[in-house]
């Protein structure tokens, strides 16, 4: 007797120990820098972002302080090695992450991202091919009761009735899920944000690409 798993979507969260600091650093500048500008680069949403599509020198720029070794440690990495555990790689899976980009998010009251993906084109970084392969998202700052992320995988799924073509995952339905929360999910993973009841809710998203050795 045995049975074989194949991959699936998953959404990991974990708590981040350190959220007091990195928040208590983090959330003044993105407050200032969202104040100073308004860019949404979205027909479908409502919301400001430091996204800015096509301004690649504006987007590292604008997003560098947020790559500050520590905090991507503490935050990304940490937590993917977390998560690799999780998910039954117990030993070295043999996959190299890096951080393509990252980015803050600013919800007021009533705003909202439409349902999307991070799939994108590999790069090459020292002759080594990566693609694009975990998002991570940081509940930086929120005072709504239930999370705000809903996440959707499309497609039959085994013992449901075939017309069930949709599994949703409601973060709002997980008290657990809440500021200082960190959910790390496949880049294919569709998910959306429902509008904000409370103005303020800042978050943090990083793509990550993978290279497989």
């Amino acid at each position: 007797m045995g049975i074989q798993f194949f991959p699936s979507e998953f959404v990991f969260w974990e708590t981040l120990e350190e959220h007091s600091e990195i928040k208590k650093k983090l959330l003044p500048i993105i407050l200032k820098n969202s104040d100073k500008a308004k860019n949404n680069p979205f027909d479908n949403c409502t919301f400001n972002t430091s996204l800015y599509k096509g301004d690649d020198e504006k987007f590292e720029k604008e997003n560098k302080f947020l790559t500050e070794r520590k905090h991507l440690d503490s935050i990304v990495f940490k937590n993917i090695d977390k998560m690799l555990h999780t998910l039954g790689f117990n030993e070295d899976p043999g996959i190299d992450f890096l951080l393509q980009n990252c980015w803050w998010n600013v919800y007021n009251e009533g705003e909202y991202q439409e349902e999307h993906n991070h799939v994108g084109a590999p790069i090459v970084v020292n002759d080594k091919l990566f693609y694009p392969s975990l998002s991570v998202v940081y509940i930086l700052h929120d005072e709504n009761e239930k999370g705000s992320l809903v996440f959707k995988r499309r497609g039959t799924v085994p013992l449901r009735p075939p017309c069930n073509t949709t599994s949703t995952f409601k973060t709002g339905n997980v008290e657990e899920i809440k500021e200082g929360s960190v959910l790390i999910f496949p880049a294919s993973l569709d998910h959306l944000v429902k509008p904000s009841i409370k103005p303020g809710r800042v978050t943090i998203a990083y793509n990550i690409c993978a290279s497989y050795q």
